[in-house]
């Protein structure tokens, strides 16, 4: 049912609580709303003028989303900034481009330049890039001034990181008359701008909301709410042990976070233990921060659901397009370019074009659809004794922390003006 007619206004609320750099809470005056929430005047202010975070801009300060009624619980997401960069990669590349950058404010994006020939060995002539942003008036819109009201400023569609906002139409005031929105903000500087030797400050955020006035429409939407299922979005973790030697290193990691839940699907994403490897010479942070997925050399996966593994074969994923290919099942179109999810023993962090992040967009998953009692995540790589040191990325030794995110069943079970969320 659609409610977009001359019975619905747009507000702007300005948060009840907000404590710069740490969290905001914005507590909903008792009304009927639509489910479209956007969070807009996301924004860093910093000396230098650093530019945001290339993958996902000004939303890399965001560390964790929660929607309340009252003390419960209705949806959340843990690790917002992190699991943003991963629905960039799974996204089209002109909703990249069209959309991403400009609300986002950042520059991840698949444009292309040169006849790919390289004829006269320099980068003229390459084909490329895949950091490069549509012109949004220079380099300036993308770069932090210390000036709350000049810096660029990005917005955030909830819907993309609370999945219950997908599941409803309304929220009518009978059934959340104490809806409270609660923000917390990412500490590390380095998930958010190009550097690490600045001090930044968020911007005060507003909340926009849809008021629905006509009482015979919400009615009618509420009738729609009983029995309402959502795929909520989790978190886990496990780690892969440094390795500093010619050697085969598989890792079974066994997660609890999902046990005795309905699992839909499940993706993951790789970054090193230490941090110190995200930032190059002159406290030059590498593209994307912390929030990207490192691809290993000769890697393979497999995950093991209640004792049985999930892709068949006696070493599972063996390839990268092969794990690519059960991720597009499992999720949709993805944003990728060649050797985007590949790691060459000897290769740099920038392949001959000098634009393209070599072996740093490996996410990858699987369709599951089951009750959970036993994940054990499989991963194998081949690594390499080095004895460089940070600022050098290793990513044939280092050790790294496994990100899993889960798609997992919930339900809203509603009794006049009585409601409970539960697992599905």
């Amino acid at each position: 049912m659609s409610y977009y007619t001359s019975e619905v206004s747009s507000k702007l609320i300005d948060p009840n609580v907000y404590i710069a750099n740490l969290r905001v809470e914005f507590q909903l005056p008792k009304n009927d709303y639509g489910n479209r929430m956007r969070l807009e005047n996301i924004g860093l202010t910093a000396g230098g003028s650093p530019q945001y975070n290339t993958y996902i801009g000004a939303v890399s300060s965001i560390k964790s989303v929660r929607l309340l009624n009252g003390r419960d619980e209705l949806d959340s997401c843990r690790e917002v900034n992190r699991f943003l960069s991963w629905k960039r990669f799974n996204k089209s590349n002109t909703l990249s481009l069209g959309i991403g950058q400009q609300s986002y404010k950042n520059k991840y994006g698949l444009c292309f330049s040169g006849d790919g020939s390289g004829a006269d060995g320099t980068d003229a002539n390459a084909q490329k890039k895949i950091t490069k942003p549509m012109d949004l008036g220079g380099a300036a819109k993308l770069q932090l001034t210390t000036d709350a009201a000049t810096t660029p400023k990005a917005y955030l569609d909830l819907k993309e990181c609370l999945p219950f906002l997908n599941a409803v139409e309304v929220l009518p005031a009978d059934l959340f008359p104490q809806l409270r929105l609660v923000i917390e903000y990412e500490t590390d500087v380095r998930n958010m701008i190009t550097v690490d030797n600045q001090v930044v400050t968020t911007t005060r955020p507003l909340l926009a909301v849809d008021v629905i006035e006509d009482d015979q429409m919400v009615k009618n939407m509420m009738n729609d709410l009983n029995g309402m299922t959502w795929n909520c979005i989790e978190h886990d973790l496990c780690r892969i042990a440094a390795s500093n030697a010619n050697a085969t290193q598989k890792v079974v990691n066994r997660l609890n976070g999902f046990n005795n839940k309905r699992l839909m699907k499940f993706h993951i994403q790789k970054v090193p233990t230490n941090k110190a490897e995200n930032v190059d010479d002159n406290n030059a942070v590498r593209d994307g921060g912390d929030l990207y997925s490192q691809a290993f050399y000769n890697e393979k996966f497999n995950a093991r659901i209640n004792g049985r593994p999930k892709i068949a074969g006696p070493s599972g994923a063996e390839y990268p397009n092969q794990r690519l290919a059960l991720t597009v099942d499992a999720f949709g179109e993805c944003t990728t370019f060649y050797g985007c999810n590949r790691q060459g023993v000897d290769q740099p962090d920038a392949v001959t074009s000098k634009n393209l992040d070599s072996g740093c967009q490996d996410y990858y998953g699987l369709y599951v659809n089951d009750i959970i009692k036993d994940f054990e995540l499989e991963i194998e790589r081949q690594t390499f004794a080095n004895t460089v040191t940070p600022p050098f990325k290793k990513p044939q030794s280092s050790g790294y922390d496994v990100h899993v995110f889960g798609e997992v069943r919930k339900q809203l079970v509603v009794s006049g003006s009585d409601y409970q969320v539960k697992y599905a």
